[in-house]
């Protein structure tokens, strides 16, 4: 007998004011406790046909059918009384609420009558089902991010979600959390709940989902029992071409490495708290190679970097850059002598409201600017048009403003304006968070070419993956110590998850 589809989106299309068409005729179904992967890049139009499932959105044209049945969506309400509920990269929680008071006020925006009590009672019985303990009464700010996403979860079911959408859930998780997510996600199809589970990362597609849907330019372009196929053939259908490899070539091992560019002794750093952050760090980084910090998020990876770049200063210890002690130096001083840095988020790296050359000219200002302080413009625009061009960034023109562009040619931008000086040491915070996977790829080579020419990165990011395929050596991070140093070929997943846990 062939099961009915919990939901049905029938010909959804979206087109914009401006003439921009998000999506083009789309067709999908949603069958009872499936796990169904959505895998497109970015801007192929996923996360718009999920607001529109959600009512956030209201489609061009299109009908959606729940339970065989039309239904208008006039907003996110409406969605919520049939049982669909969407969770972002980024959590709908307040940080000063407990986790109890969270769940209620969602809960009261489903039944303004329900009791605190009551929502505690349902909160209790569903942990209890589900298997895991998650403190109600603990302010949600306090938690670790994979809990917080946890209670996000908890949150909908507690209202009688029966189709969860999870917009890119694992973007923001560490690895034992993502494999916490996983269990918790196949508890929730064996409970018949329906997961839409929304990603760019073809590894989790195929791991995860029973079927996947991959668009492109607002189009579906395959679709197929995860089982039955490939991650290159899902690539290719992602972004209508085979993905190239990675030239490693330059890749290092512990026994060749060329000179140390830098050198921290025994650095002590407080953290925005005033509690000592980082506690005694000592670490050295050569010429030509990767050094990749593994860690969860907190446990001084951001420190580490803002005091080698110079925004934070050490309370203890040195840093020797080129047998130089730059410790006492000013960030200035520090891009002058060959040091750039990728913070961990275009919305900290990047002015939306400047156009790109403006956003070239904040960290090359030192090399822009005569002796006299004045703008030299003609140099500006040179370099402006040669990140464009070297990078392959999608715009016009460096008067475009950043705000218009897709967030990989935001990131190219940001990681362009710091290569093309060819510095001597990049530190790169999570460079490829939220990209689509040509994106990823071509920002993972730029550090690569970067690495192969000589120079030195060192690579911070909380994907796993990432850090393994790239790196020469890495240093394992927790509570503020390097608690594990080698190289990729010296760990297992499972020693690097105890390293990062404290237990190594």
């Amino acid at each position: 007998m062939v099961k009915e589809p919990l939901v049905r989106l029938e010909n959804i299309s979206k087109i914009y004011p401006d003439g921009v068409k998000a999506l083009d005729n789309v067709s999908l179904e949603v069958y009872p406790g499936e796990i169904l992967g959505l895998l497109g890049e970015n801007g192929a139009g996923k996360t718009t046909l999920m607001r529109i499932l959600y009512g956030e959105i209201k489609p061009s044209s299109g009908k959606i059918y729940i339970r065989n049945r039309e239904v208008v969506l006039h907003g996110p309400w409406d969605a919520l009384k049939h049982g669909i509920r969407m969770i972002y990269q980024h959590f709908s929680l307040i940080d000063e609420f407990t986790v109890i008071e969270n769940m209620h006020l969602f809960m009261s925006t489903i039944n303004r009558k329900v009791t605190i009590d009551e929502t505690r009672k349902k909160a209790e019985e569903l942990l209890k089902t589900l298997g895991f303990q998650i403190p109600l009464d603990e302010p949600v700010g306090r938690l670790p991010i994979g809990v917080q996403q946890k209670v996000e979860i908890v949150k909908s079911l507690v209202t009688g979600a029966e189709i969860l959408i999870l917009d890119e859930p694992t973007s923001v998780l560490n690895p034992i959390e993502i494999e916490e997510l996983f269990r918790l996600i196949r508890t929730l199809r064996e409970k018949h709940v329906s997961i839409i589970f929304i990603s760019h990362k073809l590894r989790e597609i195929k791991e995860l989902t029973n079927r996947v849907v991959v668009l492109r330019k607002g189009r579906i372009v395959g679709e197929a029992e995860t089982a039955n196929i490939d991650e290159s053939t899902l690539a290719k259908m992602m972004i209508g071409e085979e993905l190239h490899m990675l030239n490693q070539a330059g890749k290092t091992s512990l026994n060749n490495r060329s000179k140390e560019i830098l050198v921290l002794e025994n650095i002590q750093v407080k953290g925005d708290k005033e509690q000592s952050t980082l506690k005694g760090i000592s670490l050295k980084i050569h010429c030509g190679e990767v050094v990749g910090v593994v860690g969860i998020q907190g446990n001084g990876q951001k420190e580490l970097a803002e005091a080698i770049i110079g925004l934070r200063k050490p309370i203890k210890g040195r840093i020797l850059f080129e047998d130089e002690d730059i410790t006492g130096l000013s960030v200035e001083e520090r891009l002058k002598r060959g040091i750039s840095f990728i913070p961990e988020s275009r919305k900290i790296g990047l002015v939306g409201e400047m156009d790109v050359s403006a956003n070239v000219l904040l960290t090359n200002h030192v090399f822009l600017t005569n002796r006299f302080g004045i703008i030299m413009t003609r140099e500006l625009e040179n370099l402006s048009v040669k990140v464009m061009k070297d990078y392959e960034v999608l715009a016009v023109s460096p008067r475009v403003l950043v705000k218009h562009l897709s967030g990989g040619n935001q990131q190219k931008i940001m990681t362009g304006r710091e290569l093309v000086k060819n510095p001597k040491l990049l530190i790169a915070m999570e460079p490829t968070q939220g990209l689509d996977v040509k994106s990823t790829q071509q920002i993972r080579q730029l550090l690569l070419d970067h690495r192969n020419k000589g120079g030195a990165v060192l690579l911070i990011s909380a994907d796993l993956e990432e850090l393994l395929l790239l790196s020469d050596r890495l240093v394992v991070m927790f509570n503020g110590r390097i608690t594990a140093e080698g190289t990729p070929n010296e760990f297992t997943v499972e020693k690097i998850g105890l390293c990062m846990g404290g237990s190594c």
